[in-house]
């Protein structure tokens, strides 16, 4: 069994892997979102004394409740982890 390697195909199996990405969104905000995601928590990580706590959750309540982007929603619940606070009746009730 012999392989030959075609340019013409391989660019034929890439057109194909983005096509079937731009129908399928919930991946391509994953594959976009991940990365950005790690850099913004690194980022809040060092400087967390910088940060005002209370707009930072303020941020990943609006997140929470008012996303309807799932990879937001759970970069929300990683803002509200860094801040490491008791979570609130409001935040109870949605979880």
């Amino acid at each position: 069994m012999t392989f030959d390697f075609s340019l013409q195909r391989m660019k034929a199996l890439i057109g194909k892997e983005f096509i079937q990405l731009k129908r399928d969104r919930p991946t391509l905000v994953m594959i976009v979102m991940l990365p950005v995601m790690d850099k913004v928590q690194e980022w809040a990580y060092d400087h967390a004394g910088e940060l005002a706590p209370d707009r930072l959750g303020q941020f990943a309540m609006t997140l929470l409740l008012k996303s309807p982007d799932i990879e937001s929603v759970k970069f929300g619940l990683t803002l509200l982890e860094i801040l490491d606070r008791e979570p609130d009746q409001e935040l109870k009730e949605i979880l």
